[in-house]
This record gives C-alpha cells, sequence and structure tokens, in this order.
C-alpha cells in the first residue's frame, strides 16, 4: 500500500502536526508514504509530478479536502481520495461538492455521517474518525503545578457579533437570530435541527441542495453559539472568584469586570499550549458544537497529566467515564462549574487519581498516530 499525503498550511501549523502523527500510524502499518509539504516553495511541481509521473499510489490524504479547493487539480487524481475532516462539513461545501471517484470523507462527528450521506450522497464512503491527542516526553508532576485552571482559546464577544446581523436583511436576520437564541437554550441540538426547525416554523421547505447551500452560508450561526458559551463559561468563572489563566486571540473583547480573577494572557505557539497543559491542574473545555464528536483538546490535555473537565458529548461519553478519566459540567448547568472547579481543586489526591487515569487512556486508545492506523485499516478495507 501506498499513499500521498499533502500537508497544507494551518495556524502555528497545527493540522501539520496532526499529519505528521498519523503519517506515523501509516507506516507502522506498513505504508509506504509520500509526503508533498504547502511549506515547500516547490510544492505544486511536486504534487504535479506525483500525480501525472509514473509514481503508483494507492490513494491520496489531507485534512479538510484541501486538495479539492483547487479547480483542476482534482481532475488529475488516478485513485481514491480520502478527506479527513476536522471541522462540520458546511465549512467544506464547495470541496464536498466536487464529483472524483473514488471519494472517501472521514468525520469527527458521528451527527455528520447522516448529514454527508443526506446532502452529499455522491460519495462514495464516510467514516466516524475522531480527533487524537498529542503529549510530551516530560511533564510536570501534579502536586508541582503552578497553574490551578487552564483555559486555552481564542474569543469573540457574542454581543457585538449578533450586532453584526443589523446589517442583514429583515427576513434573513431573523431566521438567523431565532436560530442562534434556541440553540442557547436547546444545547444537545445541532445547529442543522436548529435551522430545520425554524425553516419549518416559517412553512419554508427546502431541496437537500439549498439546505447544504444555506448550512454553508449560515456558519455564523456556529462561531455565535461557539462564542456564546465560551464567554458564558469564562464570565461565570470569573463572577464566582475562580481564576483562570486564558490564552488566546481576542480575549481584550472579553469586556468582563473580573480582572482579579480571569487573567488573560497573548495566544501561543500550539507547542507552547502543550507546555501549558503540563504545567496545569485542570484544562478546562468549551466543545464546538460536536453533539456526538470529539475534540483534539480533550485528548491532549489527558496526554499531558492535566484533569480534563469538559462539557459533554455522545461521544466522550461512551469511551470516558465521567469522574474516573475525566470531569464532565453540563452546559444548562454553568452556575456548577465554579464549584466543580473548586471541589477538585481542594481534593488534589482525587483530581489527581482522575488526571492519572484519563493519561493512560488517551495514550492507549486516543492518539493520532493510533488514528493514522485506524484509518489505514479503513482504506485498506474498502479496497
Amino acid at each position: 500500500m501506498r499513499g500521498i499525503v499533502f500537508i497544507g498550511t494551518s495556524q502555528y501549523d497545527v493540522l501539520g502536526l496532526f499529519l505528521k502523527e498519523i503519517i506515523k500510524g501509516f507506516e507502522i502499518n506498513g505504508c509506504e508514504i509520500l509526503t508533498i509539504d504547502r511549506a515547500n516553495e516547490n510544492y505544486m511541481d511536486l504534487l504535479a509530478q506525483a500525480l501525472t509521473g509514473e509514481y503508483e499510489y494507492d490513494f491520496i490524504f489531507d485534512i479538510n479536502g484541501i486538495l479539492m479547493g483547487h479547480d483542476r487539480l482534482y481532475t488529475f487524481f488516478k485513485q481514491k481520495y480520502v478527506a479527513f475532516l476536522v471541522d462540520h462539513p458546511m465549512y467544506h461545501h464547495k470541496r464536498l461538492m466536487r464529483q472524483h471517484k473514488p471519494y472517501y470523507v472521514t468525520t469527527i462527528d458521528k451527527d455528520h455521517i447522516d448529514y454527508l450521506k443526506k446532502y452529499y450522497p455522491h460519495l462514495d464512503r464516510i467514516k466516524f474518525v475522531p480527533h487524537g491527542g498529542i503529549g510530551q516526553d516530560r511533564i510536570e508532576e501534579y502536586k508541582n503545578r503552578k497553574i490551578d485552571v487552564l483555559f486555552l482559546g481564542s474569543y469573540e464577544n457574542p454581543k457585538k457579533k449578533l450586532e453584526y446581523t443589523e446589517r442583514i436583511p429583515n427576513g434573513m436576520r431573523e431566521l438567523i437570530v431565532d436560530t442562534c437564541k434556541i440553540l442557547e437554550t436547546k444545547t444537545q441540538w445541532t445547529m442543522e435541527q436548529a435551522l430545520l426547525y425554524q425553516l419549518e416554523m416559517r412553512q419554508l421547505k427546502m431541496t437537500n441542495s439549498d439546505m447544504s447551500e444555506i448550512m454553508s452560508d449560515l456558519v455564523f450561526i456556529d462561531e455565535y453559539i461557539r462564542a456564546y458559551y465560551r464567554d458564558k463559561v469564562i464570565r461565570t468563572l470569573g463572577e464566582n472568584g475562580v481564576t483562570v489563566e486564558v490564552y488566546g486571540n481576542g480575549w481584550e473583547e472579553f469586556d468582563g469586570n473580573q480582572t482579579d480573577f480571569i487573567h488573560i494572557h497573548e495566544s501561543v505557539s500550539y507547542m507552547e499550549s502543550l507546555e501549558l497543559m503540563g504545567q496545569a491542574k485542570i484544562v478546562l473545555n468549551v466543545m464546538p458544537w460536536f453533539k456526538k464528536g470529539s475534540h483534539e483538546r480533550v485528548f491532549t490535555t489527558m496526554m499531558n497529566g492535566a484533569l480534563c473537565m469538559t462539557d459533554r458529548s455522545e461521544y466522550l461519553e461512551e469511551v470516558f467515564t465521567d469522574k474516573k478519566e475525566l470531569v464532565f459540567y453540563d452546559l444548562k448547568e454553568v452556575e456548577k462549574l465554579p464549584g466543580l472547579i473548586q471541589e477538585y481543586l481542594n481534593q488534589n489526591e482525587k483530581a489527581k487519581e482522575i488526571a492519572l487515569a484519563g493519561k493512560e487512556k488517551s495514550e492507549a486508545d486516543h492518539t493520532w498516530k493510533k488514528r493514522g492506523q485506524e484509518l489505514l485499516d479503513w482504506i485498506v478495507e474498502e479496497s
């Protein structure tokens, strides 16, 4: 088995790091990989040579279907194309509409399987493959960690974000705002469910083709609900006297008055974020809107020896046990989060025990290298 893996660009080269670990998993299972990196100034020549020359390969692999973004490049693919999505499919609508055969897609949320089958029926194979995590060789002992609570992630002010919709014509604005508002309370609904509900209330019927276009056009809703809960969680902690070290872009827009407790730092590189996790007792996670999926931050937190405290997803509840390998909180009961955090800060040994159990489980089952092995098994199986 031979494959071509294309490494694109991303902020802090995060996706490149993930891909390099996935490649290790491919190679462990005996697959020969030709890697072409966007960082190489001659990458297009190398790619063209590989696709049109005598190099024999069984599949092409990349993250988020990036090669399908080139208008003509995909027409030279001679074998199966495998796109590993790390976001909701609506962010990659145009790429997913390409008609290459065979076209394989993996997704990080089980809800997205039905979504892809419904709106992109031309896809040949679809599989749920969650994120993985990355650890470090050396991490601080739990008792010596200097950071009590760490939060990593960018910020957008949800109020200001919603004000942006005032520029949009009334009918569309009302649809967007009403969908955003219903997701604030229906925390287990997907964006698709909420939008379909609002369309039904307006007695508007959409074809699947129209709906996939609308979802792609209204990613604002997904961005808003992520921003809303990120703001709500951090604001609630500050208002209740819980000290949080926050790293990420945009937090200068946070208008809370809890500067004694919410300590805002500049964004850091991905590798620096791993070091911070290795110095933290609790790493707080607010899931993207993946209701049956995963996020790499959960696994990476565990692999770096911190206690992961995260809101729930159906998948995470399947693979981890609450208060054994991580600690769940509920978006509907964010007001209980300060007390939950304080409970584990006060019980150092209990928190350490959970952190170690999570580390062991994630290192065994949830590395990016492991995902590479799972992916290759699937690619071979479907050949």
